[in-house]
């Protein structure tokens, strides 16, 4: 044993003696035994066919198709009272989307009745005080054409004739006298009958009104429409009161008139057949101004008769009152679903302007803005996947439809895309979201991980490893690159194998050792049963 400790110590200095030597050697100095080439670890792939699909992500938002949709806007001014549908809401046609609130409306309805009522009371008064006027103007003209046919011919039989229209006009004088008949009296009564139960009920709503209204259980504007109701029956139940008195006290004054006027004229013509003893010049004259009264009378009718247009006018205004009254409610003109709210319970709606905008369901598309650096690449078939956050990232199957160029003055693009299929009604117009497009898509004869390429100065290279696992540097070209893939179009054959992993450690010619993929350690949580 004491003889092996020496030559131990003596190997031992002698290599220490040699390392030293080695260091101190210049370093230009080549050393005298070759190198030994150390032998790299490397991971490999085998070029071959493998299908690529060239793809690129815009982002962009959905919109109906043109011509798709429909504005609806208010037909009067009103403040939006009820709005009971929301975007993305399915409305179906004649359904109510929006209320405004009636204000004077009901009130103002009332007043409108009433006032053609009047009206038409007013000018049927007027037209028969009129025709009375004219008849008995014309009485007169007929009064004095009879006395200046007398004083000219001088014919007795002028006095029986006129003698006959005196009783025939007595008989008619009489007979107006008399009264109105009782089919008209007993109308009437029923009318007053019912105006009056109209207007005690009216006047118990009044109460009962104001008495919640001290009560605070009704609102002031609910009062005042009491009120109105309540002044426009009374209105009715005098008006039907005042025909009865009428009716009851006997004929209407103006048809008494008339025939007082045609007995009188009965009367003056008697007394002209019996004693003429005007001249004929005088009774010219006479009938000359009887003519003008005549005249005179036709143009009042004229004008009593033109009252009637007053009466259309109240009339048409009580029609855009009720007109206005039905535009109150805003309902939808067809089926579809609510794509845009544009005002909200509380704002004032003017004709005109939107309300909402309703799409007909799954009449959409999706617009992308493309840079031009991208746009040559997209055209129209190309097919595409559309997801969207708000929608879980479902995929919806989507085509390319057009390509064209954009109206921001950018220079970008914009491309447009149409859904295949029925759109779910959820995927509504607003919607942001990303188009996938796929601008390429094949199977080559060689291509390799994109994790393979190493770029130089002259270009892109791979290394290859032989069937000695020898590494051999080779310049390549590359086509399309996709999925973490590359297309070589020229440098390398099919079944070479190309370094994925090691590439920079490993020289030219050197000696490699090729590794399979790590195998990936389950963590703690996934060796848990």
């Amino acid at each position: 044993m004491r003889r092996i400790i020496p030559i131990v110590l003596a190997v031992a200095f002698t290599s220490i003696l040699f390392f030293v030597w080695k260091r101190s050697k210049p370093a230009g100095e080549t050393a005298a035994e070759p190198e030994v080439k150390g032998t790299a670890q490397v991971q490999v792939a085998t070029a071959g066919p493998h299908p690529l699909k060239e793809t690129v992500e815009l982002l962009g938002v959905t919109e109906p198709e043109p011509n798709s949709t429909t504005l609806i806007s208010a037909q009067v001014v009103g403040r939006i009272r009820q709005m009971p549908v929301k975007e993305g809401d399915f409305v179906r046609a004649g359904q109510v989307v929006a209320e405004l609130d009636p204000g004077e409306a009901p009130s103002q309805l009332a007043q409108a009745s009433l006032a053609v009522d009047q009206e038409k009371l007013r000018v049927g008064f007027s037209q028969r005080q009129t025709e009375a006027s004219l008849l008995a103007a014309r009485a007169l003209v007929k009064k004095a054409e009879g006395e200046l046919i007398a004083l000219q011919s001088g014919n007795q039989s002028e006095l029986t004739k006129a003698k006959a229209a005196l009783a025939t006009a007595q008989r008619e004088l009489e007979r107006v006298k008399a009264g109105s008949r009782p089919q008209e009296i007993a109308g009437a009564r029923a009318a007053l009958t019912e105006a009056d139960a109209q207007n005690q009920s009216a006047q118990a709503q009044l109460k009962r009104t104001k008495r919640l209204l001290d009560e605070q259980v009704v609102s002031q504007r609910q009062w005042e429409e009491a009120r109105a109701a309540a002044q426009v029956a009374e209105g009715v139940y005098q008006e039907a009161l005042q025909r009865v008195k009428l009716l009851e006290e006997g004929s209407r004054k103006e048809d008494i008139a008339v025939a007082e006027a045609r007995v009188a004229e009965a009367e003056s013509g008697l007394k002209a057949a019996e004693s003429i003893k005007l001249t004929e010049a005088g009774k010219r004259e006479e009938l000359a101004a009887a003519k003008a009264q005549v005249a005179s009378a036709q143009a009042a009718l004229e004008q009593a008769r033109a009252g009637k247009s007053d009466v259309a006018q109240k009339e048409e205004q009580k029609r855009q009152t009720q007109v206005r009254a039905q535009y109150l409610s805003v309902t939808a003109p067809l089926s579809g679903v609510v794509l845009r709210r544009a005002a909200n319970v509380g704002d004032t709606a003017q004709p005109g302007t939107l309300l909402l905008e309703i799409g007909q369901p799954g009449h959409l598309r999706f617009r992308v803005g493309v840079p031009e650096t991208q746009l040559a690449k997209l055209r129209a078939g190309q097919e595409a996947e559309l997801r969207f956050d708000t929608l879980r990232e479902v995929p919806f199957k989507a085509r390319v439809s057009a390509v064209g160029q954009g109206t921001d003055g950018s220079g970008n693009g914009v491309v447009w895309l149409t859904l295949l299929g029925n759109a779910p009604r959820e995927l509504r117009a607003g919607l942001s979201g990303k188009a996938i497009v796929t601008l390429a898509a094949s199977t080559t004869n060689i291509a390799i991980p994109a994790a393979a390429l190493v770029e130089e100065e002259q270009g892109d290279a791979v290394v290859v490893v032989d069937t000695s696992n020898i590494a051999h540097r080779k310049k390549v070209k590359v086509g399309l690159r996709a999925d973490d893939w590359v297309v070589i179009t020229e440098g390398i054959a099919a079944g070479d194998r190309v370094v994925t992993v090691g590439a920079h450690e490993v020289e030219e010619g050197g000696k490699v050792s090729i590794q399979s993929e790590p195998e990936k350690k389950a963590t703690e949580e996934e060796k848990k049963p």
